[in-house]
């Protein structure tokens, strides 16, 4: 059974009181960007650049309010920020022809890197912008029955998993972890 993905139909922002947060107009998740180092020397042309095991950039995911008004100001709080963004996105089941809808969960942890305010206009939205610094996130798709991990990424804890497969297991038991 192929099943192609059509679009992204809505979604939900909460805290970590489980409180949907109002007035989000956009999230941006961010890039994921390796360190990396080159090997050159003996037995290679040239140099390679190879990614270093778990070590990743700054992951930073963005969140645009309507206004500056209700709960975005509670990220103007320099203590760590628990989301979970629930996403529903389309998909085509190639094999009965029929539609449906599947689950996208992305829980994020960061703390505040910037906010910017927005800008003033008489009958316009201010877009409010929040940077937020990830320490931890984690993306699964599927529902209740059955969920499939796609990435889970915790830097404080040595935890870097892509598609159920813990990337990091060894380097863990190598620190005595």
């Amino acid at each position: 059974m192929a099943l192609v993905p059509f679009s992204h139909v809505n979604f939900e922002l909460y805290s970590s009181t489980s409180r949907r947060l109002i007035g989000i107009a956009t999230v941006e998740l961010g890039e994921l960007n390796f360190k990396t180092t080159d090997i050159a020397g003996a037995g290679i042309l040239g140099s390679y650049e190879v990614a270093v095991l778990g070590h990743l950039d700054n992951i930073e995911a963005k969140i645009t309010f309507r206004t500056l008004f209700g709960d975005a100001t509670d990220f103007l709080s320099l203590n760590a920020h628990n989301l979970t963004l629930y996403s529903a996105y389309e998909v085509f089941d190639a094999g009965n022809g029929k539609r449906k809808t599947e689950q996208l969960k992305i829980v994020m942890r960061g703390l505040t890197k910037s906010v910017n305010l927005g800008k003033m206009e008489s009958g316009e939205k201010s877009d409010t912008e929040i940077t937020l610094s990830l320490d931890y996130l984690k993306i699964t798709t599927g529902g209740k029955a059955v969920k499939k991990k796609i990435v889970e990424i915790d830097k404080f804890n040595y935890l870097y998993v892509v598609n159920g497969i813990d990337q990091t297991s060894d380097l863990r038991s190598a620190l005595g972890l």
